[in-house]
């Protein structure tokens, strides 16, 4: 394994979550990346995706949410 790889990278991520009504698109386009040894905070309005792009990097999603597009990978695996 290279050591050049990130820690985390997360790209183009999509999350959304089911409602009765409808699906519901609660994180859009979102990138980032952390190399070994850096610190990153996610901040933000209330309701602006901080705990939804946490949960999705633990693909813990409950049973109305779904990634639905993007890739997150810890130390370059999927």
């Amino acid at each position: 394994m290279s050591q050049n790889l990130p820690l985390l990278e997360i790209e183009n991520l999509h999350v959304s979550y089911w409602t009765r009504a409808a699906e519901v698109p609660a994180v859009i386009d979102f990138s980032l990346t952390i190399n070994e040894g850096e610190t990153v905070g996610l901040v933000g309005e209330s309701g602006c995706g901080k705990s939804t792009v946490a949960m999705a990097i633990m693909n813990y999603m409950g049973a109305n949410g779904s990634i639905k597009s993007g890739a997150i990978r810890l130390r370059g695996r999927d």
